[in-house]
């Protein structure tokens, strides 16, 4: 089974996301960017989800931050938000998935 780190800080998102998928996935999920760093060193993750837009840091600067140590996961950008420049950062500094 594909593991799947979804990180978001909205927690609604989090459970209707863990209820569709865990089924076809093993799905860890988190609000919080520390505990995601600590869980990717700890655990084999294939495919890494991050909300683009929250308090701490952004979705791509979470990418970029875990890239150096864990460059094999799949990465994928969720946003609510239509911003280009955040799209273009994503592909180029927080390598997702095209």
């Amino acid at each position: 089974m594909i593991n799947v780190l979804y990180l978001d800080d909205e927690e609604h998102n989090l459970t209707s996301f863990r209820a569709a998928f865990r089924r076809y996935f093993k799905v860890f999920v988190t609000t919080e960017p520390s505990e995601a760093v600590k869980f990717l060193e700890d655990n084999p993750i294939e495919v890494v989800i991050s909300d683009q837009k929250m308090p701490t840091l952004s979705g791509v600067e979470f990418f970029e931050l875990i890239m150096p140590d864990h460059p094999n996961p799949v990465r994928m950008l969720l946003t609510g938000h239509a911003d280009i420049d955040a799209v273009i950062d994503a592909i180029n500094k927080g390598h997702i998935y095209k």
